[in-house]
């Protein structure tokens, strides 16, 4: 038979001793200080990413209803040659028919991917001089 003494009743709590009672209270009092830490770095970084996301500056995708307002009432710039004066006009000859899917810049290079009833293709024209340097007809070619 299990010794009486040791027996509790299950609704009993164990009476602690007083160096037992000061460290559960210790430890209870660290836990209160990491969530209260942890709860201030939470709200800090939600606080952070409202900020940026107020402050961020429109891309061309949630602008395109203020971008055709601001692109009309501002004069479009010109290429610049390297002499330092502007080309002017550029004319690019497409297929008839041909739609102008997207138009891509970098450095002194614009390609202008277009879609016609012939096929796609990219045209690169060069801005300092205004020409056309490439145009790029993608094949179908037969697996080897």
């Amino acid at each position: 038979m299990a010794d009486a003494g040791s027996h509790q009743s299950p609704g009993r709590v164990p009476e602690l001793s007083a160096a037992e009672l000061m460290r559960e209270q210790r430890l209870q009092r660290n836990l209160k200080i990491v969530i209260a830490a942890l709860s201030l770095m939470i709200v800090g970084g939600l606080a952070a990413i409202i900020i940026r996301i107020i402050t961020m500056p429109p891309t061309s995708a949630t602008s395109s209803a203020t971008a055709g307002a601001a692109t009309s009432a501002a004069p479009a710039t010109l290429p610049i040659a390297a002499s330092g004066q502007p080309i002017g006009d550029i004319a690019l000859e497409l297929p008839d028919g041909a739609k102008i899917v997207s138009v891509s810049v970098a450095s002194s290079r614009l390609a202008v991917h277009y879609d016609g009833p012939a096929g796609t293709g990219i045209a690169v024209i060069d801005l300092e001089t205004g020409r056309r340097i490439a145009t790029i007809k993608p094949t179908v070619t037969a697996p080897r």
